[in-house]
């Protein structure tokens, strides 16, 4: 799938749709994970299907949150334009890379939920950004910017972009593990 950079998205419905893409990739995934594999850790230190899941749940629910408090100017809110546009395509490349990166632990999984338990979950955080981004136009949203962990301040309308390229990463490993189900 060829995927658009911000640049080329003209809205915010536009940057959002393809985080909702790969979002219908993961669930088809989640879906056919027979239910006694679903909350079954690979191995020492790594994330079941399930606590993937549910990170993907919280890291939506957690910038759908964030949203209107910074659109407001509260809170975290960081205004201006960048010295220095992203670098998209280095930012695309590394999070197709499996990186052993340690996630913060606000965004890390808790529980093991079943797949009827997470499906409303990631479904609710889907609808709230999607209720939170789709107000604002692009150049509303390019006005404020969020700190991401990895890669610094981005606007807005950029941090949805790589928060799909984030949920893309995961839909590629969620794919190797669950191919043969």
């Amino acid at each position: 799938m060829d995927i658009k950079y911000p640049t080329e998205c003209s809205d915010s419905k536009e940057v959002f749709s393809i985080w909702k893409n790969f979002r219908k990739e993961v669930i088809a995934c989640l879906q056919k994970t027979p239910a006694d594999e679903f909350t079954k850790s690979p191995e020492e230190g790594r994330w079941s299907i399930s606590e993937v899941g549910e990170h993907l749940y919280i890291t939506e629910w957690n910038i759908a949150r964030s949203v209107p408090i910074i659109m407001s100017g509260r809170g975290n809110a960081l205004f201006g334009g960048y010295t220095k546009e992203p670098d998209y395509r280095m930012i695309k490349a590394t999070l197709m890379k499996p990186s052993g990166v340690k996630n913060p632990t606000s965004v890390s999984p808790l529980h093991k939920y079943s797949f009827e338990e997470l499906l409303p979950l990631l479904n609710k955080a889907e609808s709230k950004l999607e209720e939170s981004i789709n107000k604002y136009s692009k150049e509303e949203l390019m006005k404020y910017k969020m700190e991401h962990p990895f890669f610094g301040d981005l606007h807005l309308f950029d941090f949805i972009w790589v928060m799909g390229m984030h949920e893309n990463s995961h839909l590629a490993a969620l794919k190797k593990r669950t191919q043969d189900y």
